[in-house]
């Protein structure tokens, strides 16, 4: 028998990649000086044919396998030697320096083997750290392997990730790597994420194709892929002529059933937006923050991403072709402009590299203005010049001229409004005009360069927000007659009306609005006094018509844009 100290790396493994696992509890310096001289040890412990000697003591108070072992009063917990079946050696000696050390160092090629070892031998801190450590490598290549590999140990929050990284790379996955159950669990989700659902079903075939499930298996997964959702062109010349429709009994049924299905018309929510970005704004401590983050409905939760290069609250922005603008508004205060702090400035974010790019400045400073995409420009509507001025006009930024220039005002000056887009349409509803609030709503046709009158809102209302689902306008809070209000009412630009649907649960202005996944959500704004800012955020659910409160922004916040990409 070997016996080998624990605390070297095998120099086989010297030039292989490196992870550090953390998030142990050392023991007292001492006695891992102890250890590592093979001091005072009372039991080795055995794998692979190789020694490592250890304090039952610190082995006991680590492990609740050596705690319960040592404890039994069998015969081998007297025993001056243990072996580990299973367990390769440099395992082993890992997790032995996590148990004294607090942390240790692997091949990443052994993170597998370090769970299963931290499992069997119940060193929980060390379990959790494999976890994160294999989490921090997820991406959808390996997010099947994860996902089993998480349901084995049960390992919830890793699973969860897991989960998520397959639906939101579900084209990338290796069809040949997946089981029946996780490809039933990912079809049939609402947020997989495709470029269509043609897209679906070209992966559901390969999955056919090289991992050969059985009838039953490939049945149930076809069963919720949305044939009614296809181009009827690719449905004739590529499900029809699929062979699997003659070879498996039952699935032209499935097709045919799909495709009469109004549910299965529908696109996933995946198909959309995938997360919303929360930009600027401004609470009781701070103003003109330059935080962003995004926050991903699938995970319940948010992600800090690069700040904006200037502070901003009462600004405005909209998405184009994957990037967000944002323009106006006021800066921090401590930066010194030459004329007022209403800001003429507009920035670029790309989310596919985090960060930002400064714009051509607006032909005149804007704030409390509203901005919209259409026709593949951003628009600055209305708002209040740098001396205080309502204004009615409106500047278009074009990204391949790099400049704004001037299109039709609108019909009122306005500001403390909101503005929305359906069907490639821009509406501009209520807020402050030159006599007051008002209620008036006009549509922009950017294409006949015009703007004409619409229904107005039930009430007149101001500092409230819009959010668009299937081609309805919600508008949330604000206030209505002097107080902050929790009405929410829908425009319909089809039939020219308008609705009323639920009240929120939390009145509140100067918020922001956004639509993904199906529901509308009310993100932060500011409370009547003495509450101020707030980071309470809001659902609305169409199908029930109700409102429920989500997980918070990580700031109180008013005065900033939230926008779905």
């Amino acid at each position: 028998m070997t016996t080998k100290m624990a605390s070297g790396p095998s120099s086989a493994a010297a030039a292989a990649p490196k992870i550090t696992l953390r998030g142990g509890e050392a023991h007292h310096s001492s006695l891992v000086a102890l250890w590592r001289k093979e001091k005072l040890t009372d039991i080795a412990l055995c794998a692979e044919g190789v020694e490592f000697k250890a304090h039952r003591a610190a082995l006991a108070s680590s492990s609740d396998y050596f705690g319960s072992l040592f404890d039994s009063g069998m015969r081998d917990a007297a025993s001056p030697t243990h072996s580990i079946e299973g367990l390769r050696s440099p395992v082993l000696e890992a997790l032995l320096v996590f148990v004294y050390e607090g942390s240790c160092e692997v091949e990443e090629g052994l993170l597998t083997e370090m769970l299963d070892a931290s499992a069997r031998l119940v060193v929980d801190s060390l379990k959790a750290a494999c976890a994160f450590a294999i989490q921090s490598q997820l991406a959808p290549c390996n997010a099947l392997d994860v996902w089993r590999i998480a349901d084995v140990y049960t390992l919830p929050a890793l699973e969860k990730a897991a989960i998520a990284s397959a639906l939101g790379g579900f084209e990338e996955l290796p069809p040949q790597s997946a089981s029946g159950a996780q490809v039933l669990a990912l079809v049939q989700e609402e947020w997989l994420v495709a470029k269509s659902e043609e897209a679906v079903f070209l992966w559901v075939v390969r999955y056919w194709e090289t991992a050969q499930p059985t009838e039953a298996e490939l049945l149930a997964a076809m069963k919720h892929v949305r044939f009614a959702a296809m181009d009827a062109g690719f449905v004739q010349t590529m499900v029809q002529a699929w062979p699997g429709l003659d070879s498996k009994e039952g699935l032209a049924r499935i097709v045919l059933d799909s495709a009469l299905s109004a549910r299965h018309a529908l696109p996933r929510w995946g198909f959309g937006p995938r997360l919303v970005y929360i930009l600027g704004g401004s609470n009781v401590n701070e103003e003109g923050l330059t935080k962003v983050e995004a926050y991903d409905p699938l995970t319940d939760a948010w992600k800090q991403l690069a700040s904006m290069p200037i502070g901003r609250h009462l600004h405005a922005g909209a998405a184009l072709d994957g990037n967000i603008y944002v323009m106006g508004g006021h800066p921090n205060p401590d930066v010194v402009y030459d004329d007022d702090d209403t800001l003429c400035t507009a920035d670029v974010y790309n989310p596919r590299t985090d960060c930002w790019y400064r714009l051509a400045n607006m032909t005149r400073a804007r704030t409390n203005l509203a901005a919209a995409a259409a026709d593949g420009r951003i628009f600055a509507i209305g708002g209040e010049s740098d001396c205080g001025e309502t204004i009615a006009t409106v500047e278009a930024f074009d990204p391949l001229l790099g400049a704004w220039s001037e299109v039709a005002s609108m019909s009122f000056s306005r500001y403390n409004h909101a503005a929305a887009v359906v069907d490639g349409k821009i509406y501009a509803i209520g807020g402050i005009g030159s006599e007051g609030e008002i209620d008036s709503v006009e549509m922009y046709d950017p294409l006949a360069d015009s703007w004409q009158k619409v229904a107005s809102m039930p009430q007149a209302r101001f500092r409230h927000a819009t959010a668009v689902i299937d081609g309805m306008i919600f508008v949330s809070g604000g206030y209505i007659d002097d107080f902050i209000s929790t009405a929410v009412a829908v425009f319909d630009p089809q039939t020219n009306t308008w609705s009323e649907v639920a009240s929120m649960g939390t009145a509140r202005r100067d918020h922001a609005s956004a639509a993904i996944g199906g529901k509308v959500y009310a993100f932060g704004g500011f409370l009547d006094e003495p509450d101020g800012s707030t980071a309470s955020v809001e659902a609305y659910d169409p199908i029930s018509n109700t409102w429920a409160h989500v997980l918070d922004l990580t700031t109180a916040r008013d005065g900033f844009m939230a926008i779905a990409l």
